[in-house]
């Protein structure tokens, strides 16, 4: 037995010939192309969390109701409710954005909500209700996206929040 196969040739160079490509060597080259496809189904089946992506929509969100906030009442109370409700409608979206089945639940939108308005609670006692500036303006609205991101990451149905932590730690290949 030969471990060439007969007439399996790679190719001419000015007129000569390559020589046959050994059996085993073929066999090993498609193997290894076999394993470098195999994807795990479970990673394409269940969605990828951009943890960035959902802080970024909840604070751009944040800003435009918070701005709208503004400009009716000034810096009070109805501003932070504002951009509350604009840091819940951004978490929520994005975290339900590449999603193939994503129906809106009023429950998890609620409890973003009580942590978007947590946040923003905590920026009303950092800088009081009357004294923002625009660099307090701006860091209301990360202290209520931040708010807004913890809870929608934790109420993923999902994921939990060990594997998104996990995710999170990993350096990137």
């Amino acid at each position: 037995m030969t471990d060439t196969e007969p007439g399996v040739s790679v190719g001419s160079v000015v007129g000569t010939t390559l020589p046959p490509v050994p059996v085993e060597f073929a066999e090993r080259a498609r193997r290894k192309n076999e394993d470098m496809l195999q994807i795990d189904n479970e990673e394409l089946l269940v969605p990828n969390v951009c943890v960035p992506g959902i802080l970024g929509g909840a604070l751009l969100f944040a800003v435009v109701f918070g701005s709208m906030g503004l400009l009716l009442s000034g810096p009070s109370w109805a501003q932070l409710m504002f951009q509350s409700l604009g840091a819940s409608l951004g978490a929520h979206g994005a975290a339900n954005m590449h999603k193939a089945e994503s129906r809106f639940v009023p429950r998890r939108f609620l409890r973003i909500a009580v942590g978007a308005a947590g946040g923003s609670l905590c920026s009303a006692v950092t800088f009081g209700k009357g004294e923002l500036d625009l660099a307090g303006f701006i860091t209301s609205a990360m202290l209520t996206s931040l708010g807004a991101l913890l809870v929608a990451l934790s109420t993923d149905p999902d994921h939990s929040l060990g594997q998104l932590l996990e995710t999170l730690l990993q350096k990137p290949p």
